[in-house]
């Protein structure tokens, strides 16, 4: 717990020579907090679940630059436990914009695959629901990052309803809803990275 969280302030400070050891660190400790092994303080932090956030959380926040959906993961995980990480809204915009990525790459990927003949009908079909579903989690995740950064007024908040508003208008084709969708959505569960 201790060398993960130093190692992340070692970065936040500018040295990023502790990344791979501060991914070790992570997840060796989120391996032995999950499987019953308690330390006798969680210190820095006030108890195991908001340990574990944040080992989640710095352990999303480090391997995001290799693997988009890892980083994505391991930040939603760090979103289940009680803590002040799942009322920030930054865990829900780093998901956000992995989605947002994904939904490029497979957008770019469909452009390819209509382009090419003859047209496989099936598969475009399968990569056209792909490119849906990654277009409704972005927007999922949105709702969420921009209703938190509302709560908690947060800097960036203005940005956030604006990027949501963008999303909703281009997924619904209205502005109409978005505070009645932004209202259900948050009262959902947040969907798992990793299934997608």
């Amino acid at each position: 717990i201790n060398l993960t969280y130093a190692g992340y302030n070692a970065m936040a400070a500018g040295d990023k020579s502790y990344v791979d050891d501060t991914i070790s660190s992570a997840k060796k400790a989120e391996e032995l907090i999950e499987a019953g092994t308690a330390p006798k303080s969680f210190a820095p932090f006030k108890n195991k679940p908001e340990a574990l956030a944040w080992i989640y959380y710095i352990e999303g926040n480090l391997v995001t630059t290799r693997d988009k959906k890892a980083g994505a993961v391991s930040i939603y995980k760090a979103t289940l436990f009680e803590s002040p990480i799942k009322e920030n809204a930054l865990p829900y915009n780093m998901i956000a914009l992995y989605y947002e990525d994904e939904y490029n790459k497979l957008g770019n990927a469909l452009k390819t695959k209509l382009a090419s003949r003859p047209v496989n009908e099936a598969e475009a079909a399968a990569l056209e629901e792909r490119v849906k579903q990654a277009l409704d989690l972005m927007l999922d995740a949105y709702a969420r990052s921009s209703k938190k950064a509302d709560a908690e007024n947060a800097a960036n908040k203005d940005a956030l309803k604006s990027r949501l508003a963008q999303v909703y208008k281009f997924v619904k084709k209205t502005d109409e809803g978005l505070s009645e969708y932004v209202g259900y959505i948050t009262k959902t569960p947040l969907p798992d990275p990793s299934k997608f």
